[in-house]
């Protein structure tokens, strides 16, 4: 006899499976244990969903916040509460300087600037550098750097700010946004995206 046969024949035989139907094991106990866990956990979600809908939510909405000194606000439902924060760069020279403006120097007669016959086309500028500290700000005229107060030909540095430098030039007071191709004409106002104060 041969090692298979003798294999099959000590092999115990198993008990036949219970009815099937539809492709699966008839165990009525097991179906009913997994309809009585499916019952359980809907019964749960409805409960938690009736709690949680029985539960009105409840809005509440804070106070304004009003400074010291500050008006009380008016009971006017309309008007929006608006708390209003300061920049905190404000505390820069520059932005004080420029929130507090100073008075044009009023030229006479006799002290009228004279000029020095060059023209607005051969000047350019070519550089900008802005720092804190107003002892490190410099802009650059024709390769030339010029600190604040300074003067190269007839352009005298006023003001350097972070985007922005107040210069007179042919005294004109002009504000040259940093690094702008100036003069794109021959007036000594520069291109139309400088702003003139006289």
């Amino acid at each position: 006899m041969s090692l298979l046969a003798k294999a099959l024949a000590r092999r115990q035989p198993q008990p036949a499976p219970a009815a099937i139907e539809g492709g699966f094991i008839a165990d009525t106990r097991l179906w009913w244990r997994r309809a009585l866990t499916l019952v359980v956990l809907l019964a749960l979600a409805l409960a938690s969903w009736l709690s949680l809908s029985a539960l009105e939510p409840v809005l509440t909405v804070p106070k304004a916040i009003t400074p010291k000194g500050a008006p009380a606000p008016s009971n006017d439902s309309t008007a929006p509460m608006v708390r209003v924060r300061e920049p905190a760069i404000s505390q820069d020279p520059f932005f004080i300087n420029a929130q507090k403006p100073a008075p044009a120097p009023v030229l006479k007669d006799d002290a009228a600037p004279v000029s020095r016959g060059i023209k607005a086309d051969h000047i350019f500028y070519t550089g900008h550098f802005y720092a804190s500290d107003p002892s490190e700000r410099w802009v650059k005229f024709n390769g030339r750097k010029l600190h604040q107060g300074e003067s190269y030909e007839q352009i005298d540095v006023l003001e350097i700010g972070p985007d922005s430098a107040k210069v007179r030039f042919d005294g004109k007071i002009i504000w040259l946004n940093a690094l702008t191709n100036w003069p794109l004409d021959n007036s000594a106002q520069g291109p139309a995206n400088t702003k003139t104060a006289d």
